[in-house]
Order: C-alpha cells, then sequence, then structure tokens
C-alpha cells in the first residue's frame, strides 16, 4: 500500500506515517518496495497474528507506560500499576476484558512454549491421576494426557477458567479423560491424585500466603503422591537471567511475593511438610521441583 492510503486508512498525518514506515523499514520492520509504498513481511506478519500480537499489547499498551513511573515502586515498594490507574492488575483485568482477553491468551502462549519443551522430557507413565491446581484453561495438562494415553487429570480452578477449560480440553480431545474441579487452591486441593501440578504461582503470593497454598495441597496428599512446583528461580550471583528483568515488573505491575531463589524455595517448601529432591531446569524462566511429603 501507498503511505497515502494507509495515512487515509488510519486517518493520521501523512508525512508523519510516512518518516515512521521509513524508520520501521530500516530496521526490518515493514519492506519499502518502492518509494512510499510498504508491505509486510515476516516480522510484521509475526507482530500482527497469534499471540506476539497478544504479547506486544499487553506489554506496550499497558506495562510501557506504568513502567515510566518506576520511581514510585521503587520509593514506596508499592505497585506504580495501582498509582497510575488507581486500581490494582487484576481487578482492571476483571473491568478490561480486550486486555484480560490478550493477557490471558499471553499467559496460555508462555505455558505452551514451556509444555512443549517439559511434557516430551518428563516420564509421566507411572501417574494414573494427575491433579493440576489453578491450571487455567489446562494447557499443561492437555499436553500431558495426550502424550500419556492411560491417564486422567483433574483441572482445579476457580469456576470462570473451569468453564473455559471444558470448551479447551474438549478440543484438545482428552475431556473425556478430565474431571473439571471447581475451587480455590486456597481453601483446599482435591484429594488422593498420584501427581499434582502447581506452575508459576509463588511470584504472587507473600510466604503465608503461599505457605497456606502448599498446605492444602499437602493435605490432599498421599504418602506416595508427588507434587511438580514450577516456578522461576532467582540465581545467585552476578549472572545475566531473565529473572531479575521479570522480578522487577512485576513488582511494578503488583507481585507481592517476588522471584524467589532456590534455598528460599526449599526453605519454603520444608515449611510447608514437603522436600525436595531434584530441581530441573526447562527452560530460561522454569525450572521443575520434585516434592514428596515429609
Amino acid at each position: 500500500m501507498t503511505n497515502e492510503t494507509l495515512a487515509s486508512t488510519l486517518k493520521v498525518y501523512s508525512r508523519a506515517l510516512l518518516r515512521t514506515m521509513e524508520i520501521l523499514a530500516d530496521e526490518g520492520i515493514f519492506v519499502e518496495v518502492e518509494e512510499g509504498k510498504f508491505a509486510s513481511n515476516p516480522v510484521s506478519q509475526l507482530l500482527e497474528s497469534g499471540k506476539m500480537r497478544e504479547r506486544v499489547i499487553v506489554w506496550f499498551e499497558k506495562d510501557l507506560p506504568v513502567a515510566r513511573d518506576i520511581l514510585y515502586t521503587i520509593t514506596t515498594g508499592e505497585p506504580a500499576f495501582e498509582h497510575v490507574h488507581g486500581m490494582g492488575f487484576y481487578e482492571y483485568c476483571s473491568q478490561n476484558a480486550d486486555f484480560n482477553h490478550d493477557f490471558d491468551s499471553m499467559m496460555t502462549d508462555y505455558t505452551r512454549k514451556f509444555a512443549n519443551e517439559f511434557v516430551p522430557s518428563y516420564d509421566f507413565s507411572d501417574y494414573k491421576v494427575i491433579v493440576d491446581v489453578g491450571g487455567s484453561v489446562g494447557m499443561l495438562l492437555a499436553a500431558i494426557l495426550k502424550a500419556n494415553p492411560h491417564t486422567r487429570g483433574k483441572l482445579f480452578d476457580r469456576l470462570a477458567a473451569i468453564e473455559e477449560a471444558g470448551k479447551f480440553l474438549r478440543q484438545e480431545g482428552v475431556l473425556d479423560r478430565c474431571e473439571l474441579v471447581p475451587g480455590s487452591y486456597f481453601d483446599s486441593a482435591p484429594p488422593g491424585a498420584d501427581l499434582y501440578i502447581l506452575k508459576w504461582v509463588l511470584p504472587d503470593l507473600v510466604d503465608e500466603t503461599f505457605l497456606r497454598v502448599m498446605r492444602n495441597i499437602r493435605k490432599g496428599m498421599n504418602a506416595n503422591s508427588k507434587l511438580l512446583l514450577v516456578d522461576t528461580v532467582m540465581p545467585r550471583g552476578n549472572k545475566p537471567s531473565p529473572a531479575r528483568h521479570l522480578d522487577l515488573n512485576m513488582m511494578i505491575i503488583g507481585s507481592r511475593g517476588g522471584i524467589r531463589s532456590e534455598s528460599e524455595i526449599r526453605d519454603l517448601s520444608s515449611r510447608a511438610g514437603l522436600s525436595v529432591r531434584k530441581a530441573i531446569p526447562i527452560t530460561p524462566l522454569f525450572t521443575v521441583f520434585e516434592l514428596y511429603p515429609t
């Protein structure tokens, strides 16, 4: 399309758009096929499609403006998000359906990438019943069930997530092997499963709240049950890590617990009556801890 056509379609100032498009083309986003005429390329197509689009919307439309208020968080320890928007992050999500959809889609995409790395490399064959605690729509559980046709699952989450999960799990062809259990991990967890999974919950929770969740899971476990705790680990020493960037960003947005070190995770697990026997790094963001009742 020519710049004039784009400007007319978007109802923007033509010369400013032209310079913007030229700069983007210089950076490899779009291509200028002739003077003043632009076309999509693989990079721009990626940005406008699928989960990458939703990730860009979440980070740049909301997180970037909030991040400009970083000094508020550094000075007070309180979330800049609340300072900018006058409400907490999850309250904002509940009142803005489009943004909430984009955020959920972004988080589901993180889970999909983790599942693609983790599920083929981990042996789930000995577990007859697996409970995904707080598993949202069941992305991880679906991947496990599809790879292990003799395993059954239980998806445990709030009612709104369970209703969406039913559609997703049916689409994935595993709903007939998955029980949908509404509830809150702040109150309980389904009893008697062979394996429990708790993914990326720790950063949102202060220690005492996280211990409450872990103890609820511990109550439901048998002597031979196992818990897989999937989380981000803060490395020790001055080594580059995405965990530091993520922790600061989550602090600005509203995370109260933060990303812990491996020793902190082991200590919290012990206080909840669980022992970490193995820590398995899967991706730069995710490590899987194998926990057993003590």
